[in-house]
């Protein structure tokens, strides 16, 4: 028999104060803390063994368990508390951020459709999107935007749109006819994996996206030519603040001419440089980015 494992009010409060205690402790630990390179006292590999369970068992632990579990065992063994980290940019643990995470954490909105006579929700997103344009130096007037779950679905979705543009110079609906027909040569300098991943779940094929080293216009326009001729759809993907290198391309209004020249659709991925935007002596590394058609 299943036992239900209800959680009291009571008990529910006094764990919630429990973990808020935690945290303005854990604030205070990372505030103080210096950063190295290398552990001062490296945590053995028998540390990673948490003795967790491999199995569902038929009983649940109950909250104040498994509260203890994820506070004694798991989270002094999360890399995050040394610097060896082996993961990916984290950018959700400032202090604003972890204030905001509460914040969505404690209202629990769920934004699926713009009624702003019921919700105040969808309107705070859009203002939140009109502040980011202004953050990055948009005209509000020529975009808008939306919000995903990061860099990799944000990617995606400016591929679809792409896809969705290249099906209507062809005369498909995309969206309601499929994409059957509708080829896409992709050219891309040192793309991100994640448009590898977008290409691949949009049908477009990993094998579409075509690398030219440092964008040489010459190749770009001999490339695109060469597409349209065989009656193919061209995407240029630019990257702007490569994650291995933080490069950014040296002639993005030229290559946006090029796009304009010859119809094609320009998508930037921007989920690292468009920061450059805001900082006056940086701002010239992400000239251009107002000429794409999408940004990530």
């Amino acid at each position: 028999m299943i036992e239900y494992l209800e959680t009291s009010h009571e008990t529910f409060q006094n764990l919630l104060c429990d973990f808020t205690e935690q945290t303005l402790t854990r604030f205070k630990q990372q505030s103080n803390r210096t950063t190295s390179i290398l552990p001062r006292n490296p945590t053995p590999d028998s540390g990673l063994d948490l003795n967790l369970p491999d199995n569902l068992p038929e009983n649940g632990f109950g909250i104040e368990k498994t509260f203890e579990i994820l506070t004694k065992r798991i989270a002094p063994a999360l890399s995050t508390t040394t610097p060896h980290y082996f993961g990916l940019v984290t950018g959700g643990t400032t202090p604003a951020a972890q204030l905001a995470d509460q914040f969505v954490t404690l209202y629990d909105q769920n934004v699926i459709l713009h009624a702003p006579k019921e919700s105040i929700a969808s309107t705070i997103e859009q203002r939140a999107i009109e502040m980011l344009l202004d953050l990055f130096l948009l005209d509000k007037n020529q975009w808008n935007g939306t919000f995903t779950t990061g860099a990799t679905a944000s990617n995606i979705s400016g591929l679809a749109v792409a896809r969705q543009s290249c099906g209507e110079k062809s005369g498909i609906d995309v969206s309601t006819e499929g994409s059957v027909g509708v080829v896409v040569d992709i050219f891309a300098n040192m793309p991100h994996s994640s448009i590898l991943k977008a290409c691949s779940i949009l049908g477009i094929g990993r094998k579409r996206v075509f690398t030219i080293d440092g964008f040489d216009i010459k190749e770009l326009e001999d490339r695109i030519i060469s597409s349209k001729q065989k009656g193919n759809n061209v995407v240029v993907v630019l990257g702007f603040g490569e994650v291995n290198t933080g490069d950014f391309p040296k002639n993005t209004c030229q290559i946006a001419k090029i796009c304009k020249k010859y119809d094609v659709h320009l998508h930037i991925d921007a989920a690292f440089g468009i920061f450059a935007r805001c900082v006056p002596e940086l701002q010239q590394l992400a000239d251009g980015l107002e000429l794409a058609d999408t940004i990530c």
